[in-house]
């Protein structure tokens, strides 16, 4: 059997992660997982297809203009019996597409913003509603996205998104280096690193050795490097920008570092885990279902940056609680969050529709 997955681009957020990684758990289980981007930008196409995973795009230049390429999706859509979209354009895409194949729409994170906008919620219900089944990436996603839209919660199917455990794993760190706190994370107003960066400005004042590591793209990019450099010493933080090759991204790193004003469950979160580094979080979303205060992290209050920096000092001025809530979380993963459960989970659901 073989089918579609449908992204909004091959542009490296948490959902196209997810959507590679389970393409590629799937062809491990003899299911062939094609993938369709509304915009081609992105550089996953390249290491999908180095996989084995096929590729294509729409050609869009903006993923809301979706309809002007309604005829080409269904075209795409007749070759398959299942189509799972992951991101809100995609999935209203799918759901509006005319086709015979089962649709599988995602729910990734729960943005309650654009539910204050008049009209939203009727639209999101009658966009989900169409769809042969829903899959949420955690319970929290499920009930808040059913309180909003009045789509009944048994209709929707909790997977929690997985990693693969062999390519992100543990590795030696030096202990004589200056510990890096890694923040992973497109620059949007949702991820709030404007907070992230003042609790650095507090760890500076403290005294504390360290540099902050600020992975990724977006419109915010430019406004958060302006305060960096109001706020830091330039040996205390680094902007690398997009990441290829992100497991030798956490080998460097000795925290992941997590700021959000809401999330679902950050597949950053659970690579970093999955090789071995402790997590500092706001507990929103489905983070709490996966850290567990004290154990794999500290969860911290939103929008809280002094909470945020007592929870990283914490962890700086304690060497063995890091590597001992660094393995915590890496078993953390590989018992509930791998991709081979993820993979194992979709398969379950896939086989019930086709």
């Amino acid at each position: 059997m073989n089918l579609l997955e449908l992204l909004i681009s091959f542009r490296a957020g948490g959902a196209e992660r997810v959507a590679v990684g389970l393409a590629a758990g799937l062809r491990k289980n003899r299911i062939q997982a094609h993938i369709l981007a509304l915009v081609g930008q992105g550089h996953l196409a390249q290491e999908a297809m180095c996989m084995g995973i096929p590729c294509r795009d729409l050609g869009l230049n903006d993923p809301r203009l979706f309809l002007a390429a309604r005829r080409a999706l269904e075209d795409h859509l007749a070759r398959f019996r299942v189509a799972i979209s992951h991101g809100s354009h995609a999935d209203y895409a799918l759901s509006l597409a005319r086709c015979r194949c089962a649709r599988v729409l995602t729910i990734h994170n729960v943005d309650f913003n654009r539910w204050r906008v008049p009209g939203f919620r009727l639209i999101d219900r009658a966009i989900y509603r169409r769809a042969d089944a829903l899959v949420a990436c955690s319970s929290l996603s499920a009930r808040a996205f059913s309180r909003q839209t009045g789509i009944d919660e048994s209709r929707i199917t909790v997977i929690r998104n997985g990693v693969d455990t062999a390519r992100f794993k543990p590795v030696d760190r030096p202990g004589s280096r200056v510990p890096k706190i890694l923040v992973v994370a497109r620059f949007f107003p949702q991820k709030a690193h404007d907070l992230a960066m003042r609790a650095g400005a507090l760890l500076h004042a403290r005294g504390l050795d360290f540099q902050m590591v600020f992975a990724g793209d977006g419109p915010l990019r430019s406004q958060t490097e302006r305060l960096a450099r109001d706020l830091l010493p330039p040996e205390k933080f680094w902007f690398p920008g997009v990441m290829k090759d992100m497991a030798s991204l956490y080998g460097q790193g000795d925290i992941l570092f997590i700021s959000s004003h809401h999330e679902g469950i950050p597949v950053s979160m659970l690579e970093a885990m999955s090789a071995g580094l402790p997590v500092v979080a706001t507990g929103v979303g489905g983070i709490p279902e996966v850290v567990r205060h004290g154990t794999e992290g500290f969860l911290v209050p939103r929008g809280d940056a002094e909470a945020m920096a007592d929870g990283l000092e914490t962890l700086l001025r304690d060497g063995a609680m890091r590597q001992e809530q660094g393995t915590a979380a890496r078993k953390r993963v590989e018992e509930g969050f791998s991709l081979d459960t993820m993979t194992g989970q979709y398969m379950n659901l896939v086989e019930r529709l086709a």
